[in-house]
């Protein structure tokens, strides 16, 4: 609770300020409109919020903080105070949300010691049972129709907890909602932390209508469900409203606490969104692709957190893997295609690195356009891989990679064996399987990077003829 404190006082150190409600947050206006200032090192920074050094670094790693970093291995940090005085309004929900789950806390702690004190044997029964079961650890999460369900270690149930739907006669979308176990307070409880896709019935079985997140605390208890809308903006310059779904979730331990970010794709237009889910239920976009996000993964590696973000390229025909600093800000995928695949909204980086599969003569068979990467695997060491799915049966392609994101070879999985031969027979490919350069020469994976912009790399494919 202390640094909660501190950014409460450090807030009134702040400048003569206009501040005002805009729909769910608060906003600061500079009255006189004056530039941003640039603070130079954590000290500066600290020195801004009115805190330490240690709790600057603590809120960048877990909640956010708007630092940047200079390039090269001992770059310094920086900040804009604009960012970082927007940052602390937005703080305001979070410490009021703080206080009253406080508040919350030792109303429980106080009604359980007067049930102790008045009610002994009934506390030892069938109402101490209850509060111990209420209060065990959970140990697994899961939904059922609307209805989020919490077991304990042994299987038994803990509490049930049914989401309002987003508009009547809408239901959750079970293979595009997740659930996780995160300890978001830092004090050892891990919560529920989820988002949840929703459609509305009709007739031909449902349409997408817009996804959810939400937190729900130890005990079972709602602690904030809110919309997940990205700000961002199209070519146009008008926002993606409506329609978007959820992809992909992942988390990782920071210092103290755990993040997590989600993945977030629109069915009409087609963009894909990356964003940190913040502890009030606010979403801090990282980064935007013209193709959706289907698949993320969290890597922590010396002292460093970064995130894999896979799925499919609108502007650039084919599927993507990005290695992106969540720490920088929006990151904006490279651009390609017609002009309408592009963002009005403007990002403060690049990704560190992307890598596009071009389209393969199996995909293009499949009458598809796109070959997106729906799963990715990595280790702490950065070492793993990422899963392209081809076509409706079962093909798989397997981009393996090592740190950082370095692609190392790929391997094929038995159905495209079998799609290719189908494909051959009816004349759709023009060569035979023994001789498809897909299978046997090295694959091609275009490399971005913001330094050096487009260049080839090469993986070798595992076959029966190697021993990769």
């Amino acid at each position: 609770m202390l640094p909660t404190l501190r950014l409460y006082r450090g807030l009134q150190k702040l400048p003569a300020w206009d501040i005002f409600h805009n729909g769910s947050v608060l906003v600061q206006e500079s009255a006189s409109k004056r530039p941003p200032a640039r603070l130079s090192g954590w000290k500066e920074i600290a020195r801004h919020l009115g805190v330490s050094v240690r709790t600057v670094q603590l809120w960048e790693d877990t909640r956010g903080l708007p630092v940047r970093r200079l390039p090269g291995v001992r770059g310094g940090v920086y900040a804009l105070t604009e960012e970082l005085d927007a940052w602390a309004a937005g703080r305001a929900a979070e410490l009021s949300h703080e206080r009253r789950r406080q508040a919350r806390e030792r109303r429980m702690t106080r009604a359980a010691l007067w049930v102790a004190g008045i009610a002994p044997v009934a506390a030892a029964g069938l109402g101490g049972r209850f509060w111990a079961s209420r209060s065990a650890g959970i140990a697994s999460l899961r939904f059922e129709g609307n209805t989020v369900v919490a077991s304990g270690a042994q299987g038994r149930g803990l509490w049930r907890l049914t989401l309002k739907p987003m508009e009547p006669g809408t239901e959750v979308v079970k293979e595009q909602s997740y659930l996780m176990l995160a300890n978001r307070d830092g004090d050892g409880r891990k919560e529920a932390v989820g988002g949840a896709s929703c459609r509305r019935l009709n007739a031909t079985g449902g349409e997408a209508v817009g996804a959810t997140i939400f937190r729900i605390s130890p005990e079972g208890q709602l602690l904030w469900k809110r919309p997940a809308r990205p700000v961002l903006r199209g070519a146009g310059g008008d926002p993606f409203e409506g329609q978007w779904g959820l992809q992909a979730m992942a988390m990782a331990e920071g210092r103290v606490r755990v993040r997590v970010w989600v993945g977030l794709s629109h069915s009409i237009r087609y963009p894909g969104v990356v964003a940190e889910v913040m502890p009030d239920g606010g979403l801090r976009e990282v980064f935007a692709n013209y193709g959706h996000v289907n698949s993320l993964a969290a890597v922590r590696r010396e002292g460093k957190t970064w995130l894999l973000a896979g799925g499919a390229s609108s502007a650039l025909p084919g599927g993507f893997v990005a290695q992106i600093d969540p720490d920088k800000g929006l990151s904006i995928a490279p651009e390609g295609g017609p002009p309408r695949y592009r963002f009005t909204t403007r990002g403060q980086a690049r990704p560190e690195v992307y890598y596009h599969l071009p389209l393969i003569d199996l995909t293009t068979a499949y009458l598809e356009d796109i070959q997106a990467a729906l799963a990715i695997q990595v280790t702490d060491s950065g070492r793993g891989r990422a899963r392209f799915d081809v076509g409706d049966e079962g093909c798989r392609v397997y981009l393996e990679f090592g740190p950082p994101l370095r692609p190392k070879a790929v391997r094929i999985s038995s159905q495209c064996e079998l799609g290719y031969r189908k494909f051959e027979k009816t004349g759709v490919i023009g060569y035979p399987f023994e001789r498809c350069p897909f299978l046997h020469e090295p694959m091609l994976v275009r490399k971005w990077t913001e330094k050096g912009g487009w260049e080839e790399v090469r993986a070798p494919v595992a076959n029966m003829k190697n021993t990769l």
